[in-house]
């Protein structure tokens, strides 16, 4: 079944590689701040042949540009967020 995943903080990406197996159908739009940690992720993506299937935003997710998604991912995203009032925008 197809379906549109937000991956916030995506850094490394690894919950995309593990994803993109299992769930061939999927398209991914990874957001992260840093273009480094992008540049990172889209790596694996070229190289693992899923990178046509991902879409990568530098930014917050209120930059983001498309949506809605059916689904949204943030492993090891939250934690660098401690302000309580930050966390929850």
């Amino acid at each position: 079944m197809p379906a549109r995943i937000l991956v916030v903080g995506a850094g490394t990406g690894a919950e995309v590689r593990f994803l993109t197996p299992f769930f061939p159908h999927w398209r991914f739009t990874l957001v992260d701040p840093s273009a480094g940690m992008l540049a990172v992720c889209q790596r694996p993506a070229v190289a693992e042949g899923f990178a046509d299937r991902c879409e990568f935003h530098v930014g917050h997710v209120v930059s983001l540009p498309c949506g809605p998604f059916d689904a949204a991912t943030s492993v090891l995203a939250s934690h660098f967020l401690t302000d309580p009032i930050e966390r929850q925008a």
